[in-house]
């Protein structure tokens, strides 16, 4: 069985945690003390953080 990520789920994993990042970022600008369009943009860095590190732990398996 092959360790490398198939395409279909990389896109899917990183497509949920865009909305999910961009969603959140963009509802918690105010106590982050940050304009709508930056806090959009620091929860699509902070939700797609995590998804970089599952895919480089699982193709170096």
């Amino acid at each position: 069985m092959s360790s490398a990520i198939s395409g279909k789920k990389l896109v899917v994993a990183f497509l949920l945690a865009d909305i999910v990042g961009l969603t959140a970022g963009y509802l918690l600008h105010s106590p982050l003390g940050t304009d709508p369009i930056m806090g959009a943009v620091y929860g699509l860095i902070a939700a797609n953080v995590p998804v970089s590190l599952w895919m480089v732990l699982q193709n170096s398996r």
